[in-house]
């Protein structure tokens, strides 16, 4: 009732004459899209004249706007077309129209019909009629009604058929193949329903209820619509109905619903799955298919407790739901065969049926269909009591058994347990719960809690692939099934690990190939309970939330849940089967349940749109986030500073189904090739380095799998300034000038040093000049003493010689001659000793004038050496 919003799945958001610019917050009737995907938005006249009667689902409208959704602004009808319009607002009448695509059609008060597709077309003109109701076949001719008339008008505006029916006439629905349905009013009381062939007059369509006509009521409020794919919503006494497309009751909505919405429906849409209400107590999203899973037994007193599954030749299927049932494929009857409480195993021989129990005194119980004898096999070790799976051998009357630990053997010729003892250097399988048996050309495999077992065609176990030996990323292994097209390949169904694509390699000294799928890739669940193949290239899973299924080429992804028509979203163990037509049976906590996979064939592409609905930065130092939505919708497009904190964008798959459901992917083209998962439907971008990127972003639904569509912005984040080119220009020319500048003033600087050196030098040199002055004439001064004192010391030298000569003469004579007495000669030899050493020093005074003159010669002469150093001591 106020005012318009806007719905994305995920939430709302209000226009309304104060932020949108509405013409009024209230009494929108009815909203229209356009070819340019503008909205029209028809008001309600509250006071429309008596003139124009009652008129159902054909209003005269009090005002009409222009709204577009990417401005969020309104503009009035008059007003955005400026005249260009062949109307004014005040004489439109709004009729109740039902045209592919929705585009906006226009009655008004002069009897004229326009469909606006860009341009306003003029379809029909009657002067005095208010048409009522319009709307379109699959052949493209539109079907006008008023009052109790019917008009066929062809895309030219001929009319090409005009019928008169009985009553006024409240509804017109296309169908397929020129198909036509009208609904009439009987006076005020009652409605009838009609179904018009091609070419043919309207006969009497009626609504039935366990086989009976059904009385459409006029008591209260009430609602009648045809959809798109044939069911009937028809309100009826409070409760709004729901019947096929021959008019069979299929269901009343307010067993989901309750009772809050009996209540009036005030307008409606569909789209390609649904149908959209509007009531009162708030908006109401309806569907109706049809439901591919079959429910063949569920306990009528808690929960069903559905195990083992198996099939007899002519195709009856027998199951276990705590007791033993058969399942008649022909007569589609369900029989129990037995009270006896069965568990897990369950196999079919010869009219013998042979099942598991729960006790622990007995592995089972064998059933004989031809005179219903029951009999039981005692367990040879009480803690191996358990029967998970069972292969028939190449032995007749021998079954191998997988147990909670170990194998044994089940002989139904002596109707006992025989234990297993061949486990030879592989120990751990005695101890392990084996939970299936397969056979093929290589060996018997067992999928065990501990791995996988293969045994040779003797029934001795040869090899056991593990975590640990590097050939399994998870060890417990539910169920195995060998790849139809891929030689060597299986596919692993685990408890906690989910499904494993396994190619076991074909000798201990090589390790096995795997690739794991769990919750990360897609799944729904990590337990799972058995993978199976259908003909059509999918693999389903049984797991503890729905059933999942897989294409084994592409690994797409899809999941079914109770919405989607399971009883129940938990699947037990050992309660799968595949029967040989390819039916699946699945047992779980809602009962058995079949269906073949053909019926998923027909699904279409996933092509639903995911758009952005949000966009958010926290710019610099802001402290609320920037709302950028209006922006990435007119560029898709997007540029982030480097002071900017981060970038939130908000996105949504508009499928309109539980948002819980939807899973979403994305890639940052540029910075990572990458896909990462998120649960959410909002991405928060920080600290992206500086460069172009392109973000995709693609969405999926658990039931449908990924889009085909995908989101795509560009995102720019610029460099920081100091990497900006003109920051690095400014700081080159800065750089340049300082230099220039430390250049220029070096070169002053030198300039000075210079001249100050040159003034230094020449001071120093006069300084020079003076002290050479000085110190020339102090030579010359020193030279003349240094000649005087070698004059001096020649003249000396010469004055001590002549003397001394003159005394050693007379010595060396009185020594000679005549021998004087010894105390003279000793005496004498000391003078003439003294007076000799005397002589030598003068003559070495001598030579000191002769050095300095630089004529001293060497002379060698012979000495005593001895003799002179005693005459030293």
């Amino acid at each position: 009732r106020y005012g318009l919003n806007r719905y994305d799945g995920y939430s709302f958001k209000l226009y309304s004459k104060e932020n949108g610019a509405l013409n009024s917050s209230e009494n929108i009737l009815k909203i229209s899209e356009d070819a340019e995907g503008n909205l029209w938005l028809f008001y309600k006249n509250q006071y429309s004249p008596t003139a124009y009667g009652d008129i159902p689902d054909g209003e005269v409208i009090e005002n009409l706007d222009i709204f577009n959704p990417r401005t969020g602004r309104a503009t009035p009808f008059d007003t955005y077309f400026e005249g260009k319009a062949p109307v004014k607002s005040a004489e439109v009448i709004l009729p109740k129209s039902i045209i592919p695509g929705a585009l906006p059609c226009i009655s008004t008060n002069k009897g004229e019909v326009y469909l606006y597709d860009g341009a306003f077309k003029k379809i029909f003109e009657r002067e005095g009629v208010l048409v009522r109701y319009i709307s379109r076949d699959n052949s493209g001719d539109t079907w006008i009604g008023w009052w109790k008339s019917l008009a066929c008008i062809d895309s030219l505006g001929t009319i090409k058929d005009e019928i008169n029916l009985p009553d006024r006439i409240c509804g017109i629905y296309p169908g397929p193949d020129g198909m036509l349905w009208l609904a009439t009013l009987q006076g005020n009381d009652y409605l009838n329903f009609w179904s018009k062939a091609d070419k043919e007059n309207p006969i009497p369509f009626f609504l039935t209820r366990d086989g009976r006509p059904v009385e459409v009521a006029l008591a209260g409020s009430f609602f009648f619509y045809r959809t798109q794919k044939g069911y009937w919503y028809v309100q009826m006494g409070g409760e709004l109905n729901v019947f096929d497309e021959q008019g069979g009751w299929l269901y009343d909505f307010n067993t989901l619903i309750g009772d809050d919405y009996k209540t009036n429906f005030i307008n409606y849409f569909e789209d390609d799955i649904r149908v959209w209400l509007a009531t009162p107590a708030g908006l109401l999203k309806t569907s109706v298919a049809r439901n591919n899973f079959r429910l063949i037994h569920q306990r009528n007193l808690g929960a069903s407790d559905c195990r083992g599954t198996t099939e007899d030749p002519a195709g009856n299927i027998y199951f276990l739901n705590k007791a033993l049932y058969r399942w008649n494929t022909r007569t589609q009857a369900c029989e129990k065969l037995s009270d006896s409480y069965g568990a897990f195993a369950l196999a079919y021989q010869d009219s013998l049926l042979w099942a598991g129990d729960y006790t622990t005194t007995s592995l089972g119980y064998e059933l004989d269909l031809r005179n219903n004898k029951e009999t039981l096999y005692e367990v040879t070790d009480p803690k191996a009591h358990l029967a998970y799976s069972i292969l028939k051998t190449s032995r007749p009357g021998y079954w191998l058994a997988g147990l909670n630990q170990g194998l044994a053997y089940i002989d139904l010729k002596n109707k006992q347990v025989i234990p297993f003892k061949d486990y030879g250097r592989f120990a751990q399988l005695q101890t392990s719960q084996v939970n299936h048996i397969y056979k093929n050309n290589t060996g018997i495999w067992l999928a065990t809690n501990n791995g996988v077992f293969l045994m040779n065609e003797q029934e001795v176990p040869i090899r056991h692939f593990t975590t640990a030996s590097g050939d399994l990323p998870f060890d417990y292994i539910q169920h195995m099934h060998e790849d139809r097209d891929q030689y060597g390949v299986f596919w692993l169904a685990t408890r906690g690990g989910g499904v494993i694509r396994w190619r076991p390699a074909p000798s201990a000294k090589q390790l096995s190939e795997s690739r794991q799928f769990t919750t990360a890739e897609g799944l729904s669940n990590n337990f799972t309970y058995a993978v199976y193949e259908d003909d059509y290239g999918k693999l389903w899973i049984p797991s503890d939330k729905g059933l999942m299924w897989m294409d084994k080429y592409t690994y797409r992804l899809g999941i079914l849940l109770m919405k989607d028509g399971l009883p129940h979203n938990e699947f037990n163990t050992t309660a799968h089967y595949q029967a040989k037509d390819g039916t699946l049976y699945f047992g779980g906590l809602g009962g058995l349940i079949a269906f073949h996979p053909r019926v998923f064939t027909g699904e279409r592409e996933n092509n639903t749109p995911l758009e952005f609905i949000a966009c958010y930065l926290l710019e610099g130092d802001a402290e609320n986030m920037t709302d950028k939505t209006e922006l990435l919708q007119q560029t898709d497009a997007i540029t982030i500073r480097p002071s900017d904190k981060f970038l939130e964008l908000h996105f949504m798959l508009l499928d309109y189904d539980d948002s819980k459901r939807h899973r979403y992917s994305y890639q940052i083209e540029g910075y990572s090739d990458n896909w990462r998962i998120i649960n959410e439907n909002f991405l928060r971008i920080t600290k992206l380095p500086y460069g172009n990127y392109t973000l995709r972003v693609r969405g999926k639904n658990t039931s449908n799998g990924w889009s085909n569509r995908m989101l795509s912005l560009k995102i720019k984040v610029l460099k920081p300034f100091y990497l900006q080119w003109w920051f690095i220009a400014v700081v080159i020319t800065g750089i340049i000038g300082a230099t220039l500048a430390a250049v220029q003033w070096r070169i002053l600087k030198l300039k000075e040093d210079r001249e100050r050196l040159e003034a230094e030098v020449q001071k120093r040199t006069r300084q020079i000049e003076k002290d050479k002055g000085i110190i020339t004439s102090q030579a010359e001064a020193l030279q003349e003493l240094d000649k005087a004192k070698t004059r001096f010391f020649s003249n000396i030298t010469h004055e001590f010689r002549t003397p001394l000569t003159l005394i050693i003469g007379p010595l060396e004579q009185i020594l000679s001659e005549q021998p004087p007495p010894t105390i003279l000669r000793r005496r004498v030899q000391g003078v003439l000793k003294n007076t000799r050493h005397i002589l030598e020093l003068v003559n070495q005074m001598l030579d000191l004038s002769k050095i300095e003159s630089k004529r001293m010669q060497v002379e060698a002469t012979r000495g005593d050496i001895i003799a002179y150093t005693q005459e030293l001591a």
